[in-house]
């Protein structure tokens, strides 16, 4: 067997990759592994934010699994796979990490990837300026009256319950 991998580095594999960026070209049939490769090669050269857009939910947590591996500046945008989950009840888990997503972009100034799939790609967002003026910060020892933070909470979609029975 040749030895493909030397001082820790694939060499092989960043050859392949600088001769397709240098050429403008794309390469399809690439395993998860290599694809997540590239990805990261790519992010690490160009230092620039980098959006991946799968086809499916269960596609995007994959590739997001294997690039954690490689590179922690990396974060998931997940949305339900169907229109019809819409309407009839959206997962409070995705939608509480789609909200950390957005507070990381907004609030890192390093470049990211992000990885998304077809839905979470079609969502619409609200714009960067809405999203900051809708945080509100709380800090130990603050003082806020209780009818401020609740007609904040209630301004930027909460909704008020008796008894909280599920995440979000």
């Amino acid at each position: 067997m040749i030895n493909l991998i030397r001082g820790g580095k694939m060499e092989f594999v960043e050859k392949l990759f600088s001769d397709v960026d240098e050429c403008k070209i794309g390469i399809s049939g690439l395993t998860d592994e290599l694809l997540c490769l590239y990805i990261n090669n790519h992010y690490q050269k160009s230092k620039k934010s980098i959006v991946v857009v799968t086809n499916t939910l269960f596609e995007a947590n994959k590739l997001h699994q294997i690039i954690m591996s490689y590179n922690k500046d990396v974060l998931l945008f997940p949305m339900d796979d169907f229109f019809s989950s819409e309407a009839m009840a959206i997962s409070p888990d995705l939608e509480a990490t789609r909200v950390e997503t957005i507070n990381k972009i907004i609030t890192s100034n390093k470049p990211q990837i992000v990885i998304t799939h077809l839905m979470g790609a079609l969502r619409y967002l609200p714009p960067k300026k809405i999203w900051e003026c809708s945080i509100f910060s709380l800090k130990k020892g603050m003082s806020v009256s209780k009818d401020q933070l609740l007609n904040h909470l209630q301004k930027i979609g909460y909704k008020r319950e008796v008894t909280v029975s599920k995440t979000g």
